[in-house]
């Protein structure tokens, strides 16, 4: 009986650590690891970060195109802008944090 505790009380921990680590993904650090190389220096003309003007006409055509253009790829971006493992709220959040004026 004590190994079960021991066991089941283990499997508690781990689920926990796993749901705190996912809740610590959040936009900034999402963008500096997967998004910063392109949209924070304009590599490959890619729109850069707190940019008004070069996201006013990509912001008009609303936050589902943009995060199907991000889902898909586009240009020389990958799909899902390299980051394999974002979830699609996490992807609009750092859209969100890219087009904000």
């Amino acid at each position: 009986m004590f190994k079960k505790s021991i066991k089941l009380l283990c499997l508690l921990a781990s689920a926990q650590a796993i749901s705190l680590q996912a809740d610590t993904r959040d936009a900034n650090a999402l963008f500096d690891a997967h998004c910063f190389s392109c949209h924070g220096t304009g590599w490959q003309a890619a729109p850069v970060i707190g940019d008004s003007f070069a996201w006013e006409e990509r912001r008009a055509k609303g936050m589902d195109v943009l995060l199907q253009n991000t889902l898909q790829g586009l240009n020389a971006m990958p799909p899902k802008g390299s980051c394999s493992d974002c979830t699609e709220d996490e992807l609009l959040a750092i859209i969100q944090l890219l087009i904000a004026e």
